[in-house]
Parts: C-alpha cells; sequence; structure tokens
C-alpha cells in the first residue's frame, strides 16, 4: 500500500493528519438499500462506507481516543444520510478526518496524509474490486495497480530558500499508487482456509437472528 509504504520509510516525518475520502456524484435517490432503509436499520453512506475509511485509519494509526461524527441529509425525500463526516483522534496524535459523500460534484483527494516534513495525495479510487470482478486474483501482475499509471504526489520543502519570499521552496516528486485493501486480504485469508464469513455486499443489511 502506497501510503503504509511512505509512513514506514519516514518519507512524511511524523504523521499528524490523515484525511481520507469516498465521494461519488449520485444527486437523485435510487432505488437501492442505501437510499431507501433509515440508519436505525442500517441505511446511509455512513453505515455503507465509514466502516472502510475507519478500519483503514485504525490499521494505519492504532486506537482511537476520541470521535466525533456528523450526518447529514442533502438530497430531497432522504431518508438516511448521503453526505457524513467522521474525525478520529488516535490514541497515537494523529487526527484522521474521513469523508463519505454520495452529493460531491467534484472530488477531494483519495488520501492526504500529512506529516510534519511532508504530504502525500494520491488520487482516485482502490481498483480492486473491478479487477477481481475481472478474474485477476492478488498476487497476479499489476494487481492493486491502477491501469492507467497514475502517480501519488510526495510533497515536501526543499532546502532552499526563495529570495523573494523567504519561504521554503517546495519540491514535489511521484511515486505510484498502489493499493491492496481488506479486499485481497479477504481473499487471500479464504484462500488459505477455504472458509471465510459471508458477505452482505448490495443485498441490504442483515437483520438481527436471520442468516
Amino acid at each position: 500500500m502506497t501510503v503504509k509504504e511512505a509512513i514506514e520509510r519516514g518519507a512524511l516525518g511524523e504523521v499528524r493528519q490523515f484525511e481520507s475520502a469516498f465521494e461519488c456524484w449520485k444527486p437523485e435517490l435510487g432505488a437501492g438499500w442505501r437510499d431507501v432503509t433509515e440508519p436505525g436499520s442500517g441505511g446511509g453512506v455512513l453505515y455503507d462506507l465509514g466502516p472502510h475509511l475507519i478500519d483503514q485509519a485504525l490499521q494505519l494509526f492504532g486506537d482511537v481516543v476520541e470521535i466525533h461524527a456528523e450526518r447529514d441529509r442533502r438530497r430531497l425525500g432522504a431518508v438516511s444520510d448521503d453526505n457524513s463526516f467522521v474525525t478520529l483522534r488516535h490514541a497515537s496524535g494523529v487526527r484522521s478526518r474521513l469523508w463519505m459523500n454520495s452529493v460531491a460534484p467534484a472530488f477531494r483527494p483519495r488520501f492526504r496524509i500529512v506529516g510534519s516534513h511532508g504530504m502525500l495525495t494520491p488520487q482516485g479510487l482502490e481498483p480492486q474490486e473491478s479487477q477481481l470482478i475481472g478474474g485477476r486474483r492478488p498476487g497476479d501482475d499489476g494487481f492493486g495497480v491502477h491501469q492507467d499509471g497514475r502517480l501519488a504526489t510526495l510533497t515536501h520543502p526543499g532546502a532552499k530558500l526563495d529570495s523573494r519570499s523567504g519561504q521554503n521552496v517546495i519540491s514535489t516528486t511521484t511515486v505510484h499508487w498502489v493499493m491492496r485493501s481488506w479486499k485481497a486480504n479477504l481473499y487471500r485469508s479464504a484462500r488459505q482456509t477455504a472458509s471465510c464469513p459471508s458477505g452482505n455486499r448490495g443485498r441490504g443489511p442483515r437483520r438481527r437472528g436471520t442468516a
């Protein structure tokens, strides 16, 4: 994973802020369970996407000591949230800010990680789901890599000062944007154990007491 590798090799210095956004543009309500189910029964964008974004933050930065969340309904007739925000304060001192939005006319970077010495900005959503549907598997050449060759941008202050402004010169480098997420880990685990919990993606929230 590009983000984890950059953090572990110290490319950003001390990480202070992690931003993660999963956004799309769906201004009209649909007939799917996300739009027609109330939050108390598992509907809405926070319950749909929030667990994935929160899990990524926990995997990267550990336990949380403080949490704040906001849920809004922006579309006419909406019964559940379609624009939500969560902020986490980790015991490590990192602050995670997570956006889930179905009505975004323009998108934030997928991730933005700010450290004491640099900032990493990968663009676009991870490609594994479409690759798995297409028959590619973890371990295959190119799995987790965007086919369009998109790059993540690593920005850090240079050692030189601008003689006119007195500010550090900002330099940028690019790295390949590779994402290997929980989906790949789940597939690998299933292959090793020959069993895994059945998913519920696309079938709506599972009710308690039902198989």
